[in-house]
């Protein structure tokens, strides 16, 4: 019995982990422009008619953003925009090049580049990555969450993203 009630506030206090944040009053979608893994500059668009589910990684957390990139990509794929962002600061230079081409052979998949953890600062990312910030269609954010990917994790985000998806 006690081993239940243990697991069951281990599972409890995971979720709770995950820092689900409804903003009550909406944070406006900042103007930005990152660069790609073919070194374009390119803006992420603020109004797309659409939710956007932002995945921000670091290189601590890549496996765990590719996860949820690929589960948010699984289930909604025609209903939000889904743009992944890799923070990966303090990389001089000289050496962006071949880590751009590091990051495009290991992921395969079109991926933003903060190379001064803009994002990090901008919206205040205090806690480990990555992070999902969803934006509802007129650029303001609606929910966010962070942490290590995991099933249990990635039904709870569903049902809210569901529940803020018209189209599902």
């Amino acid at each position: 019995m006690q081993g239940l009630q243990l697991r069951f506030l281990c599972n409890f206090w995971a979720l709770m982990a995950l820092a689900w944040t409804c903003l009550a009053e909406s944070e406006a979608h900042p103007t930005m422009t990152l660069e790609d893994i073919d070194g374009s500059k390119r803006d992420i668009l603020t109004k797309t008619g659409k939710l956007q589910v932002w995945v921000i990684g670091s290189r601590d957390s890549a496996k765990d953003s590719a996860a949820w990139g690929q589960a948010v990509e699984a289930d909604f794929k025609n209903q939000l925009d889904i743009v992944s962002i890799a923070e990966i600061s303090g990389i001089p230079k000289l050496l962006r090049s071949w880590v751009r081409g590091k990051v495009a052979r290991e992921h395969g998949r079109f991926i933003l580049i903060d190379w001064e953890a803009t994002l990090r600062k901008h919206l205040s990312l205090e806690e480990s990555f990555p992070h999902l910030i969803v934006w509802d269609p007129h650029g303001k954010r609606c929910l966010q969450a962070h942490g290590a990917y995991s099933s249990e994790k990635w039904l709870h985000l569903k049902e809210k993203l569901e529940e803020l998806s018209p189209s599902s």
